[in-house]
């Protein structure tokens, strides 16, 4: 599917933008072609440097399907949100971005005559961020936190690419502040974006756990559903949360968890 100007792209996803403003994650996505019902190919498994950022920085985007004509959008959990930015890709796994300005263009109340209003800042808060492709359909809403200033979580270890044994005992490290911050931790499949596991109980003021690796636990606070070593072997971002702010911090690659 061509589009000869932003305005006709933007038109064309108003309707689906529209009906899904109170829509904040789904498992499948569909698109709708000669009356076809298809599943998107298109998928977000992880936000770089980390689900937080800033205005101005450049970010990745990473997941399935991002080759050819990608439009970025950001979604308000209180309003309609709009286009951050279009990319073209050859790239079918990951897409480069940043965040300069809010396009408005699918407001409410839109006359399609009138130029598009565009915010030259985006208020600091929580925000879903997705990715369409004219011929892959919609991602997946993946939650990140627009901030003023950098991030103050960084991972430090594992750094992706490492090969854990499931059973053994691994470090998990990462910088952030220690005044209270209590903070949980999830692994992201690399291949499916639903697939994710708490994997153990919360810390509070720590800087870094050992983890078995394969170990699950309840999503209860503190991991209080109990744990197992019941994750299996394949390939997982290691991603540990503020869980008073839901900023992120991920490994840059995945791990591999084998038997």
């Amino acid at each position: 599917m061509a589009f000869s100007t932003l305005r006709d792209y933007q038109m064309q996803n108003f309707r689906l933008v529209s009906r899904v403003l109170v829509v904040t994650a789904t498992c499948l996505f569909a698109v709708t072609t000669s009356g076809q019902v298809k599943t998107s190919t298109v998928s977000i498994s992880a936000i770089f440097p980390n689900n937080a950022i800033s205005p101005g920085p450049k970010f990745v985007i990473r997941g399935r399907g991002f080759a050819g004509h990608n439009a970025i959008w950001l979604e308000d959990a209180h309003g309609p949100g709009g286009l951050i930015g279009e990319v073209d890709s050859s790239d079918d796994t990951s897409i480069t971005t940043k965040l300069d300005s809010l396009d408005l263009c699918v407001e409410i109340g839109h006359t399609p005559e009138r130029p598009c209003r565009a915010h030259a800042t985006i208020k600091p808060s929580a925000y879903r961020i997705y990715v369409s492709n004219a011929e892959g359909g919609e991602s997946n809403r993946v939650l990140v936190v627009v901030r003023q200033s950098p991030s103050y979580l960084r991972m430090e270890e594992p750094l992706g690419n490492e090969r854990w044994k499931i059973g053994e005992a691994h470090r998990i490290s990462w910088s952030g502040p220690t005044n209270g911050n209590r903070y949980q931790f999830l692994i992201q499949s690399a291949s499916a974006w639903w697939e994710k596991h708490s994997i153990a109980p919360s810390v509070v003021d720590k800087r870094s756990i050992t983890w078995t690796a394969g170990t699950s636990c309840g999503l209860g606070s503190g991991g209080l559903g109990g744990c197992s070593v019941d994750v299996p072997p394949g390939a997982y971002y290691v991603v540990v949360e503020d869980a008073e702010s839901a900023v992120q911090t991920w490994s840059s690659g995945p791990i591999s968890l084998v038997p």
